[in-house]
């Protein structure tokens, strides 16, 4: 069984820059014209630090479930085994959402921007099939819609749809990249916005921790031959990286064929190949205990980030980049110790398909002994 409960300091390094980035970005303005005195478009820099620091977590994300999946697709995936999947994820992501999202309903200051449906942010359907109602309110949420419906799709179709194949796993997620590519190029017969609608609409996003699942899968069966290739791949995998994120900071590129089916899909392949090398970054001890408590706080962070950006642009005047990022990781810290770790602690051991405690280490475990196996989220 994967090793949960023991972390990698590369892909928890790769988790605290995705966070660090999507603070930042959204932090971008309380900057003043800095970017602009070092010669930065302040726009597109901060565009470009969001999309990529969320692709990390889709990546990362898919990488976790992809082999927590197969796993327990090496069981046959029977008894209980999927519905613990399912509660452990629950458990993991459900309680801080809707903490915060109550928290925005109750408190309007936490986030004034005009409300629409409020409901389907409750059922996680504010960007299921349509753009976020209002593109603003919570805005931060349709990262985790798309997570959710992928937790309950991927095991769905692997072990209903898929259950009689050879690799049910691999399927599922192949499956969700074709889909979500077929809807995409749909789009580019309208003139939808690429940022609310191919970027952050559930639908055309279908994909968007499949290529971790797929990662995990290569990892599975290929061992340490997949991980020299893509080690050695680096350096294309960083100019492919650059290259989608110089697409989709601009308005009209982003709009462009490539833009709308290939750009993403192209950046989370890029990142997902770079995640071989990363998992063997070692740190001293003092920077890596930070990247760790960093990576530990990553999701509380990313949900309390947004009412303190809110807060601090409606009552702080001045020195307001400390107040939002001091206030941000105060209050992560707190909420991540006090209510998202213990709730965490109390989820139920994830079982092999016989509803069996599974002891055995997986052939992933084995091949790469402490490199990518290890916990991501």
């Amino acid at each position: 069984m994967l090793a949960i409960g023991h972390r990698n300091l590369g892909l928890d390094f790769a988790r605290s820059v995705a966070i660090l980035l999507v603070v930042f970005s959204h932090g971008l303005p309380f900057m003043g014209d800095w970017p602009a005195r070092l010669g930065l478009d302040g726009g597109k820099f901060g565009s470009g630090m969001g999309v990529l620091g969320v692709e990390i977590f889709f990546c990362l994300s898919g990488f976790l479930i992809g082999s927590i999946l197969l796993d327990l697709q090496e069981t046959s995936a029977r008894g209980n085994s999927v519905r613990i999947f399912m509660v452990r994820r629950w458990m993991r992501t459900l309680p801080l959402y809707y903490l915060t999202l109550f928290a925005l309903i109750l408190v309007p200051a936490f986030d004034p921007s005009a409300r629409h449906d409020v409901w389907r942010y409750v059922v996680f359907l504010q960007n299921f099939v349509t753009p976020m109602p209002g593109g603003n309110w919570f805005g931060t949420s349709w990262s985790l819609t798309i997570e959710e419906w992928s937790y309950v799709a991927l095991p769905l179709l692997a072990f209903r749809v898929f259950k009689k194949t050879r690799e049910p796993v691999a399927l599922a997620a192949a499956a969700l990249c074709v889909v979500a590519f077929g809807l995409r190029l749909a789009l580019t017969r309208t003139n939808a916005d690429w940022d609310l609608t191919v970027r952050k609409m559930m639908e055309t996003r279908l994909d968007a921790i499949a290529y971790g699942v797929l990662l995990a899968w290569l990892l599975r069966n290929g061992g340490e031959r997949v991980e020299r290739w893509l080690t050695i791949a680096v350096p294309i995998s960083v100019c492919v990286l650059a290259i989608s994120l110089w697409t989709v900071v601009d308005a009209h590129r982003a709009a462009s064929f490539f833009g709308r089916i290939f750009a993403l899909p192209l950046m989370a392949a890029a990142i997902c190949a770079c995640l071989p090398l990363l998992s063997r970054l070692r740190l001293p001890d003092p920077i890596g205990a930070a990247v760790r408590f960093v990576a530990k706080i990553s999701y509380s962070l990313y949900l309390v980030h947004w009412p303190c950006m809110m807060l601090t642009a409606a009552f702080v005047a001045s020195w307001q980049w400390a107040c939002y990022a001091g206030s941000a990781f105060a209050l992560a810290t707190v909420v991540s110790f006090s209510i998202e770790q213990p709730i965490m602690r109390l989820r139920p051991r994830q079982q092999d398909g016989r509803g069996q405690a599974s002891q055995a280490p997986s052939r992933l475990r084995r091949i790469l002994k402490g490199s990518l196996v290890s916990s991501v989220r």
